[in-house]
């Protein structure tokens, strides 16, 4: 067997292994490397770890620019030894090296000179325009349900238990999670209920300004002038 092309030569099997183990390995690594990367990170604080979040777009953007030269420039490869050109497909070796070298340089420099901006283009999000306050239906009009909120501590003294009461509406979600990013605070589960037209909600949340009782007051004061809707 020439080992110069063992593609056209070698069994197919024994090929299948030696071409796909070695992919599946890099892949398997990759993996591995993004998930320890992000439990490391994500013991260092939240701001790391949505920075780690912000340059993995970059780097997944890095990764489908390189295989898919890699499957392109594979294809041509096979299609030049299959024709029985083995300097073409030397040519098309040589000029695929030196492309996926000149992208190296260029995300290189796009890095060192634009991260500033890529990071300021990725986190300058627009605030959110005002909850709607949507009308009520003639059902809810006739047997109204008085919005609740209580915020309390769990269990462990971790977070907290945000238990939500209110007329089911369009709307009500996003009015609720409009105060929550107000105040800065996590959502870490939810639980949502729907009976008629009565909204049971139950939200497991943390942040700093739950630990605050001043804050907390106006935090539910808030949610519930969201919580109500708009009269007729």
């Amino acid at each position: 067997m020439n080992p110069k092309n063992k593609l056209a030569e070698m069994p197919i099997r024994p090929l299948l292994y030696t071409m796909a183990v070695p992919l599946m390995l890099s892949l398997l690594i990759q993996s591995l490397y993004n998930i320890v990367d992000s439990i490391f990170v994500a013991q260092l604080s939240e701001t790391a770890l949505t920075a780690a979040s912000l340059v993995y777009a970059i780097q997944f953007l890095m990764i489908a620019i390189g295989v898919g030269t890699a499957v392109g420039l594979n294809a041509l490869l096979s299609r030049k030894l299959g024709q029985k050109k083995p300097e073409e497909a030397c040519r098309a070796a040589t000029t695929g090296l030196f492309l996926m070298l000149g992208t190296s340089l260029v995300f290189t420099l796009v890095g060192l000179l634009f991260s500033n901006q890529i990071a300021a283009a990725l986190t300058n999000g627009k605030p959110l325009p005002p909850a709607p306050k949507c009308r009520l239906s003639r059902r809810s009009r006739h047997f109204p349900t008085r919005p609740s909120v209580q915020i309390q501590p769990d269990e462990s003294g971790q977070a907290f238990i945000l238990n939500i009461v209110a007329t089911d509406r369009l709307g009500l979600l996003y009015a609720i999670s409009k105060v929550l990013a107000k105040y800065d605070v996590n959502l870490q589960t939810a639980k949502l209920a729907t009976l008629g037209e009565r909204a049971e909600d139950v939200f497991l949340i943390d942040g700093e300004a739950l630990h605050d009782d001043a804050t907390l007051l106006q935090l539910e004061a808030e949610l519930i002038e969201a919580l109500l809707p708009k009269s007729n």
